[in-house]
């Protein structure tokens, strides 16, 4: 292999690892277990900001409105302990809302059955922790819907599904994975690239020598 051959393949090469430096965006987590959701009974609606994206999320619960975090574990659903209902996520960018992660925590029946959705889409099945253990557990939404901005993203339990509980069932829930929608994360270009444009330019120039000679 001729060395004007090995300097082509290796910018090739470059150009291909160089590409890899756009890549998909990284999950974020919204974090249930900061001082930003501690207990109130009445104040229903916080703000918070991840990632650089902001969130206004406003919560119903069982006696009075308002967030109940059980000892800075995470939020607590269900009735005993006048537990919460639901929660109405709105973001100002578009954002994709992957996972949850907790665990159930109910007397005997640790199934607390969950639904969630956007606006207008399709219902999907209820999902709930399977034990006390901690545990993530995927979203059954459509991975392409997005939460366009300002649209709500509505998470809630479903005593009316198999497995739950008015009495018994209970969940602490202490995050949630998300990712923008169409967001890039930017990664280090790699050494190569300076490979390929210093490649490039002998080329040119090798290019003129053989015109002239």
């Amino acid at each position: 292999m001729t060395i004007l051959k090995k300097i082509a393949t290796g910018c090739a090469a470059a150009v291909i690892v160089g590409f890899g430096a756009l890549t998909g965006a990284q999950a974020s987590t919204l974090d249930f277990t900061t001082a930003t959701y501690a207990s109130t009974f009445g104040q229903n609606v916080v703000t918070d900001t991840v990632d650089g994206v902001n969130f206004t999320i406003t919560a119903t619960a069982y006696g009075s409105d308002g967030f109940r975090q059980a000892n800075g574990g995470g939020l607590s659903f269900g009735r005993p302990g006048n537990g919460m209902t639901s929660l109405l996520i709105q973001a100002d960018q578009q954002v994709t809302f992957n996972s949850m992660t907790g665990r159930g925590h109910g007397l005997a029946a640790p199934q607390l059955p969950f639904i969630m959705g956007y606006p207008g889409t399709q219902a999907q099945p209820p999902v709930g922790f399977a034990s006390a253990m901690l545990e993530t557990v995927s979203f059954p939404i459509d991975p392409n819907a997005t939460s366009p901005s300002g649209l709500m993203f509505i998470f809630g339990i479903d005593l009316t599904a198999p497995g739950g509980s008015s009495i018994l069932s209970s969940a602490l829930i202490r995050s949630f994975d998300f990712t923008v929608a169409n967001a890039v994360s930017a990664v280090p270009l790699p050494a190569g690239l300076a490979l390929m444009f210093t490649g490039l330019g002998f080329l040119g120039f090798a290019g003129r020598r053989k015109k002239t000679a």
